[in-house]
């Protein structure tokens, strides 16, 4: 184990530790945005910005919807119906505790 250094001021402290942390910080992003370069998704392909800004912006408008209701707690389900995409909120079933 190294040993500590002695008689640092708090400014030499935490500049050795400000140096590590940014270090891994810059590891991990490389290692983040190399993943996601890495694998495109062919799912992402199907949804333009302007739509996935318009689905959000539904799905968010339910959550409240569904929150003022008392609702909390839901799945969501997907269906297919003919040349529709069914998105349906459904709510979880609460368990009763012992």
């Amino acid at each position: 184990m190294a040993k500590i250094p002695k008689n640092l001021s708090d400014n030499d402290m935490l500049s050795v530790w400000d140096k590590k942390a940014q270090a891994e910080s810059r590891e991990e992003a490389e290692k983040v945005s190399v993943k996601d370069a890495a694998k495109p998704s062919y799912e992402s392909g199907f949804l333009t910005p302007e739509l996935q800004q318009s689905i959000g912006k539904a799905m968010l408008e339910l959550k409240v919807k569904l929150y003022k209701e008392g609702i909390v707690d839901y799945n969501m389900k997907v269906k297919q119906e003919g040349n529709q995409i069914v998105l349906t909120a459904v709510p979880r079933k609460v368990k009763p505790k012992r």
